[in-house]
């Protein structure tokens, strides 16, 4: 008999089947061993089946009723302003934010990754989002919730883009009987007060309930000026409120068609402006408000009717009004084009030539801006501190809510 070389590989590949067929074997004896045994407990993520929210895996915080009758029953938004997972809620009245300026809409936005990307849900069911806001939960009476769960942590798996932040879910009162009845008034100095009046009224039977909800807000003006952490000096920041395009604004000479460095309006200081790097700047802050008179008017109902163990009949409705009939913002805007035909002045034009015998030493490119023959560009707006008459521009806005 004649002996063979063994191949190192086959035999590893031999050992490795025969290690495995012991391991399924091992695994299945184990199964069989244990198929009698109970579950303990099973988590799945991102699912439908009913559980309770308090010992879910998901960072879900849960306010009652009673809680937030504890804290004073705040409003919905001053309760989601103070949650520790916000950031940037458009609440009050946000002159200063593009998003709500001033529009009377409130959002949610969790993890600060815009309201866009927080869902909002009433008993389950999604409530339709304004234009460009994200939800407006302004528009739902607060007397008419029972409690609100935060899910604090991004659900698109399961409701969509809309749900990158978290979700809420204000859900309204069930079983209530009786009549509620709510009045506060918040003492704000410099203005009227912020009031609020509400009544709930309830109905509960054996296998049906129903409730209404009306509310009345009223909010006073009050306006940036009264405020002296609203109206800063340019010296301490150049961002709060201050703009580079003022009136007076800035001149920029124009030398063989090559725009120079610019130079502050002479008059820049003498007529309320702050000129500073050689620009006249304007504080359009002075004329906006911290808070607009606003006017809410809110309602909801829900009828609930138990068919049987296995059906039920859910109807709510809702409608809400808000009206600003003041809406109070800058006099004017800067041009759409700074360094247009429109902005350019002819070296010959009689105000250029006054300005330049009167300030002979108005330094512009480097060099006197007296040079006669040379046009110049005016970097301004239409209206400066003076305002429009006095006054800031006034705009009337309003919005409407229905839901059922």
């Amino acid at each position: 008999m004649t002996n063979k070389p063994v191949n190192g590989s086959g035999v590893r590949a031999r050992r490795l089947s025969i290690l495995a067929g012991a391991f399924l074997l091992a695994a299945t004896g184990a199964l069989a061993e244990n198929a009698s045994a109970p579950v303990e407990e099973m988590i799945v993520t991102g699912s439908y089946i009913k559980g309770s929210a308090e010992d879910a895996a998901l960072p879900i915080a849960v306010l009652s009723q009673q809680e937030l009758l504890d804290v004073g029953s705040p409003s919905i938004v001053e309760l989601t302003r103070n949650l520790n997972v916000t950031s940037g809620n458009d609440g009050e009245t946000n002159q200063f934010d593009g998003r709500g300026a001033g529009s009377g809409v409130a959002t949610i936005n969790l993890r600060g990754l815009g309201a866009a990307r927080t869902l909002i849900l009433i008993n389950g069911h999604r409530q339709v989002p304004t234009e460009s806001s994200g939800v407006d939960i302004n528009s739902f009476p607060t007397a008419a919730i029972g409690r609100i769960e935060v899910l604090k942590d991004g659900a698109a798996a399961l409701y969509g883009s809309d749900a990158i932040g978290g979700v809420v879910n204000m859900i309204t009162r069930e079983g209530f009987e009786g009549v509620e009845l709510r009045a506060s008034n918040q003492f704000i100095q410099d203005n009227d007060g912020d009031q609020t009046i509400s009544a709930l009224l309830g109905w509960a039977g054996d296998d049906m309930d129903a409730i209404v909800a009306l509310e009345y807000g009223k909010r006073s003006e009050l306006q940036c000026r009264d405020r002296d952490w609203c109206l800063k000096p340019i010296s301490f920041s150049t961002q709060g409120g201050w703009s580079s395009i003022g009136n007076p604004g800035s001149i920029y000479p124009v030398t063989a068609g090559v725009r120079g460095a610019p130079s502050a309006d002479p008059q820049c200081s003498n007529l309320g402006g702050a000129a500073l790097a050689n620009l006249c700047f304007f504080q359009y802050t002075y004329f906006d408000n911290l808070s607009e008179p606003q006017k809410d008017y809110k309602s909801f109902g829900a009828y609930n009717w138990d068919i049987n163990d296995h059906t039920k009949l859910h109807i709510e409705g809702m409608a809400a009004y808000m009206e600003m009939d003041e809406w109070k913002t800058s006099p004017s805007y800067p041009p759409q084009s700074l360094f247009g035909p429109d902005r350019l002045i002819a070296g010959n034009h009689p105000g250029l030539v006054a300005l330049r015998g009167s300030n002979p030493t108005l330094v512009g490119a480097g060099r006197p801006l007296g040079i006669d023959g040379d046009p110049v560009f005016n970097r301004s707006r239409y209206l400066g501190v003076a305002g429009l008459f006095g006054d800031p521009q006034i705009g009337v806005r309003e919005t409407k809510t229905y839901r059922l």
